[in-house]
């Protein structure tokens, strides 16, 4: 029998590999019959209420910037392939693979929960941050608009917030977010991994293209909210050589600052991801870009002139020594003492040779 994932449209993993927790595993198999003529290759988003009894999701970890946050979804719609987020929905025995991106989990009484948590006597308050883990603005709050109204309650509550996203539906919120950013209570934050749109069709095949986001980094720059760009994940060979013209175009289009995370594969992703950029790879040379091509060149390049340096440096130690041999056989007379002389070649930075000749 032969495995053969599917390539579903739209979606951002090609296959539904069972979660780490579970005791059975689920794989799709073509057994030679026949009963795999006419595969179903699209896959319909599903979404229940989550029962979750707070919203608030506290961190003590020393890398962040924030001790706080709040995930209105649980999975995402977006798919992008390559999301950390993914193995999270493992523990609700689901696949970080379709699953992820096509059962999700709506925190309907999220504002509810916060005004709650808000009025705690306790709490202490501190900026959150919103649609860290899966995206507050992917195409399920078009309907919901759960983060819009938690967006409220923290206007109403005069609470700092920070948001990330890929969507431009951000901008349907412009209006609370002006009101946050008067006080100096918001910032936000675009994800724009690549400025290719065919790169990035695979990598995010559901979120907002990415020549969108930057009109939408415009929009809410005007509006006075201060913002920011992720450049992130940084994936080698893929999108690496796009840092400076991602962060060029994110200042033109009025990004206050930028910053950007190397790509990390926790647990599923270490087969999710492989799986995927096999296909990527296809498509990036299908339509003519030449990435691969001109990295390839840009490596040997660099290694031929490495070789012809280190070839320079052996060749100036080999004349330093000839030199000296035949100095010291030419001008010194021995008699029966010890003579030491010493020579010293500096023939590139840090780089030299010391030596010594004795004679009896």
């Amino acid at each position: 029998m032969r495995e053969a994932p599917l390539v579903r449209r739209g979606r951002g993993s090609v296959s539904n590999e069972t979660g780490r927790f579970e005791s059975q595993r689920h794989a799709d198999i073509d057994d030679g019959w026949s009963s795999w003529t006419s595969p179903e290759t699209t896959v319909a988003t599903q979404w229940r209420p989550d029962s979750n009894r707070t919203i608030i999701t506290r961190n003590q970890s020393p890398d962040i910037h924030f001790d706080r946050s709040i995930n209105p979804y649980r999975g995402c719609e977006h798919g992008c392939i390559y999301c950390f987020a993914r193995p999270s929905h493992t523990y609700l025995g689901h696949s970080a693979g379709l699953d992820f991106e096509t059962m999700l989990y709506a925190k309907c009484e999220a504002p509810n929960l916060l005004r709650n948590e808000l009025s705690k006597r306790n709490y202490q308050c501190e900026p959150v941050a919103i649609g860290v883990n899966t995206d507050a603005y992917q195409p399920l709050e078009k309907k919901l608009q759960i983060t819009r109204s938690i967006l409220k309650v923290l206007l109403e509550t005069k609470h700092p917030a920070y948001l990330i996203t890929k969507s431009s539906l951000i901008e349907r919120d412009i209006d609370l977010l002006t009101e946050m950013a008067k006080q100096n209570l918001v910032s936000a934050c675009i994800t724009i991994t690549t400025l290719d749109r065919k790169l990035a069709r695979n990598l995010e095949p559901r979120a907002t293209t990415p020549s969108r986001r930057l009109k939408t980094l415009e929009k809410l720059s005007n509006a006075g909210i201060p913002t920011r760009v992720s450049v992130s994940p940084v994936i080698p060979a893929l999108n690496e050589e796009e840092l400076d013209s991602i962060v060029k175009a994110a200042a033109n289009a009025g990004a206050q600052a930028a910053y950007a995370i190397v790509l990390r594969l926790p647990h599923e992703l270490q087969q999710l991801f492989p799986q995927c950029i096999g296909g990527i790879v296809v498509v990036i040379r299908v339509a003519g870009v030449r990435r691969w091509r001109r990295l390839l060149v840009h490596r040997r390049l660099r290694l031929l002139l490495l070789l012809s340096r280190a070839l320079l440096h052996l060749a100036l130690v080999l004349l330093e020594i000839l030199i000296h041999v035949w100095v010291c056989r030419r001008y010194l007379v021995f008699q029966g003492s010890l003579v030491c002389v010493r020579g010293w070649l500096r023939v590139a930075p840090g780089f030299g040779l010391a030596f010594c000749l004795e004679w009896l």
